[in-house]
Order: C-alpha cells, then sequence, then structure tokens
C-alpha cells in the first residue's frame, strides 16, 4: 500500500492562502472547512480542534473566518488505503497577529481561548 509521508523529498503539507474569508460548518462530528482557491470552491474536511471548541462551546453550525487568514493543508494518514487532505489548522491573519503582540487584541478574540491578558 502506498502513502504519502511528512518527508523533506515529497510535499504532503502545504500554507493555503485563501481568496477571501473561509467558512467553517459543523454537522454532528464532522467540521468542514470552506474556501476559495485559485477560482474554485474547496471544501475539505478540518480537524483544527481550537475552532471546533469554540463551535462547540457556543453551539454554531457555521463561523466565518477573517480575511488573512492561511490554512496548513496536509495528507492524513491513509483511511481504507487511501490519503485524504485535510485542514489542520486555522492561522490568524498577519494583522491579528500584529494586535495580540501589540498588546490591542486578547488571545480570546483571536483564537477562541483565555490568555494572560483574559485573566480575572
Amino acid at each position: 500500500m502506498r502513502f504519502w509521508e511528512r518527508s523533506s523529498d515529497h510535499p504532503s503539507i502545504g500554507l493555503v492562502e485563501p481568496e477571501g474569508p473561509i467558512m467553517l460548518l459543523r454537522s454532528g462530528d464532522y467540521l468542514a472547512c470552506r474556501f476559495g482557491w485559485r477560482g474554485t470552491l474547496i471544501e475539505l474536511p478540518c480537524i483544527d480542534r481550537r475552532r471546533a471548541a469554540v463551535m462547540d462551546r457556543t453551539q454554531q453550525t457555521r463561523m466565518a473566518g477573517q480575511r488573512g487568514e492561511r490554512l496548513v493543508v496536509a495528507l492524513h494518514p491513509p483511511i481504507d488505503g487511501h490519503c485524504h487532505k485535510v485542514v489542520e489548522a486555522v492561522l490568524p491573519g498577519l494583522s491579528r497577529v500584529l494586535d495580540i503582540l501589540s498588546g490591542r487584541r486578547s488571545h480570546r478574540r483571536c483564537f477562541g481561548r483565555a490568555g494572560p491578558d483574559d485573566r480575572a
């Protein structure tokens, strides 16, 4: 059985810059990430635990992303002999990271979890 591994000679992970904001969609245990790329609407399974936890806590079935977010897309280990692409993580856009570093925005609002500045 052939499958891809994360090694330097086979690209099996990539950083994707979507065209516009992403949309996360929850259906039971399944979380999907829908985004535009190279003029095509793509939907991949999403295994970003932080985003899933935020959606679970707020009971959302749809969550729009922010412009500028990036996606870590990788090949998942084989299931029934086939590798599948998944969104492993949604990364904040550069402007949001700069806001955190400058103290203008808390971790909670950017990453869906408490940061040091969110504690009472």
